[in-house]
């Protein structure tokens, strides 16, 4: 076994964790290599070496290493070096105690998304070009959802602890097949947010245009609608 440790140096926590999680893995020995987060084209050529990734940081690490893992099919584990560190699963006072318990195959299955031919780990949330618009989503040619709303988040179980719950959206299992719809700013007073059980391919269109961000990254290219898959194959988070 070997593990691949992606550092996020720009955290005040991850120089000390490092060197007491090296020190760890040597009186284990545990194989491993450390790359480092800029560094993403050489991760990607070495990791096929590698049997998992592990990530220190916070959650905008996990989502960049999430995926990469997703890419080359490797299982994630983080060591939360991070401020709030919700989608991390190892605080660093339990490192010990988890490389003792980690298996290689001990891991959740979770399902994320694709847009544009990139994998979506958090949510995609678009925004109205103006104040607002009426925001449709359409599922095998059915319209399942309408709010009129400056914008509207499609979020999966890992992003329903994001910008999702943040507009009074539901928070969901990471393992959950489910999408959340939720509502920014809506215009009526009922603008509510919705559950869906989402396992193909999903349309939002509107009214007026609008721009979208993926996993908090903008694209400003103004659009009516976009199509949304599920992905082919899941994460694989290690417990």
């Amino acid at each position: 076994m070997r593990i691949t440790i992606i550092p996020n140096r720009t955290k005040e926590k991850t120089e000390a964790t490092l060197k007491e999680l090296i020190e760890l893995l040597d009186a284990r020995k545990i194989d491993y290599d450390i790359l480092e987060l800029e560094d993403f084209d050489r991760v990607s050529e070495h990791a096929q070496k590698s049997d998992h990734l592990l990530y220190l940081g916070g959650d905008g690490t996990f989502i960049k290493t999430a995926k990469l893992a997703y890419r080359r099919d490797m299982a994630l584990a983080g060591i939360n070096t991070g401020t709030v560190g919700y989608l991390t699963n190892i605080d660093i006072a339990n490192m010990a105690k988890w490389l003792d318990t980690y298996q290689k195959d001990d891991y959740d299955e979770c399902p994320v998304l694709i847009y544009d031919d990139e994998v979506v780990i958090n949510d995609v949330v678009v925004y109205a070009i103006g104040s607002f618009a009426e925001f449709k989503v359409s599922y095998q040619a059915l319209d399942i959802y309408t709010s009129k709303a400056s914008g509207l988040i499609l979020s999966t179980g890992f992003g329903s602890t994001g910008i999702n719950l943040s507009n009074r959206g539901p928070v969901f299992p990471i393992t959950s097949t489910d999408v959340a719809i939720t509502p920014i700013l809506p215009l009526r007073a009922d603008g509510h947010a919705y559950v869906f059980p989402f396992d193909s391919e999903l349309r939002i269109s509107a009214d007026r245009p609008f721009i979208v961000d993926v996993d908090g990254v903008r694209d400003k290219t103004e659009r009516y609608a976009i199509d949304i898959k599920r992905a082919p194959k899941m994460i694989r988070r290690i417990r």
